[in-house]
């Protein structure tokens, strides 16, 4: 997924505005994702998993992720196919739990 970069460029918008229209008028757009960045990783999994059946006949049956993202939720109510199994690695869950636990000063 591709974000926009243009939009470091309206740091200059006040202070040269000739510059910054030269860039927004000469600018090629490769933004290919319109939703908010939170939705992004779950929207690149489903397609990685819709594209793989499709472009190689290949299907994933496994899903391992850190459980604190928001891929899950949608992978449970969006099912690119049945047989995936979702696994959470344990290991950064404790991780950030620890991390956590030290910050607060449990």
């Amino acid at each position: 997924m591709i974000v926009c970069s243009v939009l470091g460029a309206l740091s200059i918008k006040k202070s040269d505005p000739a510059k910054y229209d030269k860039i927004i008028k000469s600018h090629r757009c490769e933004k290919n994702y319109e939703k908010s960045s939170g939705t992004m990783e779950s929207a690149a999994i489903l397609i990685m998993f819709k594209r793989s059946v499709s472009k190689y006949g290949v299907y994933y049956t496994k899903y391992v992720g850190d459980g604190d993202s928001k891929t899950f939720p949608v992978l449970s109510k969006i099912v690119p196919y049945p047989g995936i199994i979702y696994i959470f690695d344990l290991r950064i869950f404790f991780s950030k739990l620890k991390y956590a636990l030290t910050v607060l000063q449990f």
